[in-house]
């Protein structure tokens, strides 16, 4: 009966129904005539309470829906605001409806005040509290969101300008919008990646330290407001559940209350059909079970209208919730509400697939999109890339962090016993884990079962994909692989390897985009190993036409270029350079008595031993038989040639066991100077070798110079040392002071204690002679300390006469530096004369201080903790101490003067200079700039920052009685 009732149309149910209820009606009214009275009574009852709470109850349920309504729209404008729009006035009407179904629920308990309804009436009331309760959190939680939005936009203010950045910044709002949309856990995850991917940026641009602290404080703020933005939305959520929650409870209670309404209405009419005479009830005993049977038929129809109404009222919910599955109970029938839940379910179909298609819509653009930077990324790193390395590894990362593979490698087959193949490179998120846990070994030889995806790839000699592997170590735990060969021009290369987690990889277009990358990087990788062969071809011709082929050193033609760039070297630096030819003597008569085999070997061991003996620079080259040149640079007296020449004739004395024989020879050494002798390197081996020829003719194992004056100096060296003690008896000796001003203010701050001699019979003897021959004699340790004391006496001078005296600079040699008793004599020095410490400054060359480095520094703390002032003298000529300045007590650099005398036409020595005079401060030391002979010069030091300046444009070396009268006065600066 229900089942064809129902699939009668809606208005034909409704004509019958009311049809009948109509006929009904009219005979009770012509029962109710005979009791008018009792039944009005009756009826005034009804209608003033029971009536009324249906009607209240009625109220309710609108007031509620409505309330329902204004949240969502109330929700809707939030989420499209970001929350900027939430304040409690805004969610204002839906507590007033809230508020008028709490005052119909008062009025019910004011009409009928029994327990039951009271209960319900304020169970209605509970619940209403509660919704409200919880949907103001939520209206207070939207408002938090709003100073996301400020913060986002104060981020986009702060990337701007840096191409980079923006582009961290979209991807970043990219992930930020994917979580406001789904709000989901790895969205969130997202944004922060996001995050710090533009930090990192950040710390990797070069920029002003104040912009990207700007930058960095922004990104920091913005992810404090997102994590802050995530928690808001979860408390969201849990709040939304709440008030929902309240929200489901108060509809059953409205519900019970209208039932109750409709009870006490079926108790009233029974009551006055009990009421009526028994003439009447039994009339009326027929009509009034057709009234029960028309009741009951209205009451079944409202409650199929009411079950209808539920489901319909949970699928929308289920849609605005953006539950595409949810489907509406179709009743049986065509009746009209089958019709409408059938429309109902095609509107739910249609936005199904809808939101299906804008995520397959959203998903293949972003793999097209990730294409595309994959390919441009490789094809950039390939045409960067300058070494096979280099391009693989470039390669991988590319495919790696554009192409999102977790794991990407590039194997190399090699050919040997086990047919192995070499991972090049390797790059991903699980590249570490695999090669740590499960180093990759593959092989392209053997059964196909053992070879694996790699060496498939390389046999087949064409693209393999496989998924869901298990049984290889490399691929255990990824959906899908690919092995791609890398072949050009049919020559098998190596083999890529890409790994994806999902079992759907690889498909046909990405097979086809990545088919054409591994052309391109094996065309990459093809032209690179054809640039090495050509390179190791030509490198190998170049090496055999300029090396002797016996002994590997350099021949003629490479000595030529060696001595040529050491010439301008040595007159860019003005030192000297000198070519040595040293001969082997005997090599014939070992050569005749021991077979060429042993000879060659001597030959071999000889070139091992001058190739040892030299310094870091200087060449050694085999000429002809048993002659070897020697290009010697870096000189700086000519003198210094011999030295070196003696080095290298000990070192070839050495002896060398063949065929279980000793052998040992002597060598004789002839020695040409660059322009004295000649210019060009035939001429300074032609002098050179017959210095050499004439060194054997007398004897051999000996040295000789081609110069023909060369005993004249001798005996002029021998004389000088000689003359040294006489001179300084005699007073021939004397002390010249050259000022060193501040190029701050031109003030002269110090001088530098320079000797003089003048010769009774040469005239002024250079101090570069004199010194160098105290040097080699011993006696600078004399010359050292009657300067010393000099220089004190003269200090007390002006000390008596009152005058502030200034700091007076010395110099040490090598062998004063390092004489035992420099710390004590200094000491009783300083106490005999009365002259504080801190008035004098020693200088020591910087080649001093590096010969035995540690014991250097020892000896000057000692020399510090006298009191007295250190300064490092010629800094940047030879072998530098900038690793070590630290350890070093000294407070001043001494810039050498060969930089700054050629800094107005050499740019390299002017950025020199600068970086010395850039180092120095940052070590918080004086730089002192000696040498300074222009006014271009002097501006140059000034405009770099240098301290203080000494030379012939300050003033020429005076006497202390002309240094005196330029104390306390200022010299006029550039």
């Amino acid at each position: 009966m229900r089942a064809f009732f129902d699939r009668l149309p809606f208005r034909t149910q409704l004509i019958a129904g009311f049809g009948f209820l109509a006929g009904l009606m009219f005979f009770s009214d012509m029962l109710n005539m005979a009791d008018s009275a009792r039944n009005l009574a009756a009826v005034e009852h009804y209608f003033r309470t029971e009536g009324r709470i249906a009607n209240l109850a009625g109220d309710s349920v609108a007031a509620l829906e409505k309330a329902r309504r204004l949240e969502q729209e109330f929700l809707q404008r939030m989420r499209a605001t970001s929350g900027e729009a939430a304040a409690p006035d805004a969610a204002r009407p839906v507590f007033d409806q809230l508020a008028v179904v709490r005052g119909m629920m008062a009025e019910v308990r004011a009409l009928k005040g029994d327990v039951s309804t009271a209960r319900r009436t304020r169970a209605v009331e509970t619940y209403t509290l509660l919704y409200e309760h919880h949907f103001l959190r939520v209206v207070h939680l939207y408002g938090q969101t709003a100073h996301f939005s400020a913060v986002s936009r104060a981020l986009d203010g702060a990337m701007s300008g840096v191409p980079q950045w923006q582009a961290d910044v979209r991807a970043l709002h990219g992930a930020e919008q994917q979580y406001l949309r789904g709000g989901a856990a790895r969205d969130a995850v997202g944004t922060e990646s996001a995050i710090v991917r533009l930090q990192q940026h950040i710390a990797q641009t070069a920029i002003p330290d104040d912009r990207r602290r700007a930058a960095h404080n922004a990104v920091l703020r913005f992810s404090d407001a997102f994590s802050a933005y995530v928690q808001t939305q979860q408390e969201i959520d849990s709040a939304s559940n709440e008030y929902l929650a309240a929200a489901r409870e108060i509809e059953p209670a409205l519900a019970q209350l209208r039932e109750q309404a409709a009870a006490a209405q079926d108790s009233v009419r029974g009551k006055l059909a009990g009421g009526a005479n028994w003439m009447a009830v039994l009339g009326g005993l027929a009509w009034l079970a057709y009234l029960v049977a028309a009741i009951a038929l209205a009451g079944w129809m409202v409650k199929g209208l009411q079950q209808w109404a539920a489901a319909a009222l949970a699928f929308c919910r289920q849609l605005a919730a953006r539950d595409w599955t949810a489907r509406m109970p179709e009743p049986p029938g065509n009746n009209e509400l089958a019709r409408l839940a059938r429309a109902m379910n095609g509107m739910a179909d249609s936005l199904q697939q809808g939101s299906a298609q804008q995520a397959l819509h959203a998903a293949g653009l972003e793999k097209a999109n990730r294409a595309l930077r994959m390919l441009f990324g490789c094809n950039e790193s390939m045409m960067r890339a300058v070494s096979e390395p280099q391009l693989l590894d470039a390669a991988c990362q590319q495919l790696a962090t554009e192409g999102g593979y977790p794991l990407v490698w590039i194997g190399v087959p090699c050919h040997d016993d086990l047919s192995s193949i070499r991972a090049a490179a390797v790059a991903g998120e699980q590249a570490a884990s695999v090669t740590q846990s499960c180093p990759l070994h593959f092989y392209w030889g053997g059964a196909p079962e053992e070879r694996g995806l790699a060496g498939e790839a390389i046999v087949r000699e064409q693209t393999v994909v496989v998924r869901a592997q298990d049984g290889c170590p490399g691929e255990r735990g990824f959906g899908s692989a690919a092995g791609l060969p890398l072949m050009w021009r049919g020559e098998m290369l190596g083999v890529l390897v890409l790994y994806a987690d999902s079992v759907h990889g690889f498909e046909r277009d990405e097979l086809q985009l990545l088919q054409d990358l591994a052309g391109d990087l094996a065309a990459r990788l093809a032209g690179l190993r054809d640039t090495l062969r050509r390179r190791l071809a030509e490198q190998a011709m170049d090496y055999q036409h300029r090396h002797d082929p016996l002994t590997g050193l350099p021949n003629r033609s490479l000595l030529g270029e060696r001595l040529q760039q050491a010439t301008i070297r040595a007159m860019r630096d003005s030192q000297r350079v000198a070519v040595l030819v040293l001969g082997l003597d005997r090599f014939r008569t070992i050569s005749a008595q021991c077979g060429n085999d042993a000879a060659n070997e001597l030959l071999k061991h000889a070139a091992h031993m001058l190739t040892a003996g030299l310094r870091d620079g200087d060449t050694v080259a085999r000429l002809l038989g048993d002659e070897f040149a020697v290009v010697v640079g870096g000189l700086a007296a000519q003198e210094d040639a011999m030295t070196v020449a003696a080095k290298l004739m000990a070192a070839v004395q050495q002896p060398v066991i063949v065929n279980g024989i000793p052998l040992s020879t002597t060598a004789s050494v002839g020695i040409s100077l660059h322009l004295r002798d000649g210019a060009d390197t035939a001429t300074l081996l032609c002098c050179a070798n017959a210095a050499m020829i004439s060194a054997q003719a007398m004897g051999g194992n000996r040295m000789r110079y081609y110069a023909p004056d060369l005993n004249e100096r001798a005996v002029r060296l021998a004389a000088l040392e000689t003359d040294l003690l006489r001179a300084l008896a005699q007073g021939e000796l004397a002390i010249h002071y050259q000022p060193r001003a501040t190029l701050a203010t031109g003030g002269i701050v110090a001088a530098e204690a320079s000797l003089r001699w003048r010769h009774p019979q040469w005239g002024m003897v250079p101090p570069c002679e004199f010194i160098a021959a105290a040097e080699r004699s011993g006696l600078s340790i004399e010359l050292g300390r009657w300067v010393l004391r000099g220089v004190c006496r003269q200090l007390r001078t002006w000390q008596d006469q009152g005058r502030q005296p200034p700091v007076v600079a010395l110099q040490l040699t090598a062998r004063q530096f390092r004489h035992d008793r420099l710390e004590a004599e200094i000491r009783s020095t300083l106490a005999e004369f009365g002259v504080a410490p801190d008035r004098l400054e020693f200088e020591i060359a910087e080649a001093t201080v590096m010969h035995r480095l540690d014991e250097a520094i020892i000896r000057l703390h000692a020399l510090r903790a006298i009191g007295v002032r250190l300064s490092l003298e010629d800094f940047g000529v030879g072998h530098s101490a900038i690793g070590r300045l630290r350890d070093m007590p000294v407070q001043s650099l001494k810039i050498a003067s060969s930089y700054v005398r050629h800094m107005a036409d050499n740019a390299a020595h002017a950025a020199v200079c600068g970086s010395i005079i850039a180092l120095a401060h940052t070590l918080d030391l004086t730089v002192v700039a000696e040498g300074v002979e222009s006014e271009d010069s002097a501006r140059y030091l000034r405009e770099q920052h240098c301290d203080e300046i000494q030379g012939h444009y300050v003033a020429q070396p005076l006497v202390a009685e002309e240094f005196a009268g330029l104390m306390g006065r200022q010299v006029a600066m550039a």
